[in-house]
């Protein structure tokens, strides 16, 4: 699958159009019709981190075109209400997560 394909196909899983996407992301939504109809074949870094850290992938998996899509409905909806939040409620979802995952691994 191919990097515009895998882009359309997660902003459509994750229920929301290309202007949601684009204040989401800070990208705008120009950007992202170029990006999902294949008219920008090199996005830059930024815009591949961007999308990537919103999406919960790797920017590998958004540029091979053998990586599988592979996103189960719990971490869609999770992701989905995440990027809904506030920065500095997402700032806390960080901290919280941050401190559980140091929990678990002591």
């Amino acid at each position: 699958m191919k990097f515009n394909e895998k882009l359309l196909k997660l902003r459509k899983e994750f229920k929301l159009n290309q202007s949601e996407l684009a204040n989401i992301t800070g990208l705008s939504t120009p950007c992202i019709s170029k990006l999902e109809r294949g008219c920008n074949p090199n996005p830059s870094k930024e815009t591949l981190v961007k999308l990537a850290e919103f999406f919960n992938v790797t920017v590998d998996f958004l540029v091979r075109d053998n990586s599988p899509l592979l996103l189960s409905e719990t971490q869609n909806s999770y992701n989905i209400k995440f990027a809904r939040l506030n920065q500095a409620d997402q700032i806390l979802v960080h901290r919280l997560m941050d401190r559980l995952f140091e929990d678990y691994e002591n």
